[in-house]
């Protein structure tokens, strides 16, 4: 059973990743919503791909999404978690307001429980935490 202290703790290690170099996910994803004209994109984990069809043709940002879906499954496994212990499991990255590139992104990380435990934070590419722009 997924603890809600254990999903807080795995809810900021992926927002971390997913905002920092090591994702391999920038400056892919802010230019995709540059190309598509969306204000974010959202990322479903829990999807077989998690690439979102609208940007499936965009090799390096597919690539890299499907990467964090495997840091999760690590970030899980060493709360002894799966991601069959999840009901969601979803990112959503947005361009900082401060932003004067490609890389400085806002990911907010929305995980569910099976028993509905949910835990909901935001990570700027600093690593701090962050309210979610309204």
């Amino acid at each position: 059973m997924a603890r809600v202290k254990r999903l807080r703790s795995v809810g900021h290690s992926i927002a971390h990743h997913a905002t920092s170099g090591l994702s391999w996910v920038h400056p892919h994803v802010l230019r995709a919503c540059a190309a598509r004209d969306l204000r974010a994109l959202e990322v479903n984990l829990l999807d077989d791909e998690p690439c979102p069809r609208i940007c499936l043709d965009i090799e390096p940002l597919k690539v890299s999404l499907r990467g964090l879906k495997a840091k999760l499954s690590e970030i899980l496994a060493a709360e002894g978690m799966t991601l069959g212990d999840l009901t969601q499991a979803s990112l959503m990255f947005i361009r900082a307001p401060e932003a004067r590139d490609d890389y400085s992104t806002i990911c907010r990380a929305q995980l569910t429980g099976h028993h509905g435990q949910a835990i909901d934070v935001a990570v700027d590419f600093m690593g701090n935490t962050r309210s979610w722009p309204k």
